[in-house]
């Protein structure tokens, strides 16, 4: 997939914006999985070393456009953000982390934040 990389500096100004706003939120998942095993989003932030998670606004804020790798629309009805999804893969204190974002109208929504599984 080809990644228009400009799209991507438009999307993060946005929610850089909204972070600086205090227009964020973290979804409070339970069914991540990594390393081969299922945590909850608390456990996957002490995996990476964050122990509050208001400081995952810190790391989003130093994401790059090309720090994203897929860029896709929302298929999961559950969640209904009915938006493109923003895949990233980036460093949090050492270990590769996967981030996916989107906006909606509450501002910008941090999906996942976790130790990644890909290969990039």
């Amino acid at each position: 997939m080809n990644i228009d990389y400009k799209l991507v500096e438009l999307f993060l100004k946005t929610v850089f914006r909204e972070i600086y706003n205090g227009s964020w939120f973290l979804v409070p998942r339970n069914d991540i999985r990594y390393d081969n095993k299922k945590v909850n989003y608390k456990q996957a932030l002490l995996d990476l070393g964050i122990v509050k998670s208001k400081e995952v606004a810190d790391y989003l804020l130093l994401l790059k456009a090309h720090d994203c790798f897929n860029i896709s629309r929302d298929h999961d009805k559950r969640c209904d953000y009915n938006d493109d999804i923003y895949e990233f893969i980036t460093q949090v204190n050492g270990i590769k982390t996967y981030i996916k974002l989107t906006l909606n109208e509450k501002g910008a929504v941090c999906i996942s934040f976790h130790k990644s599984n890909t290969k990039r």
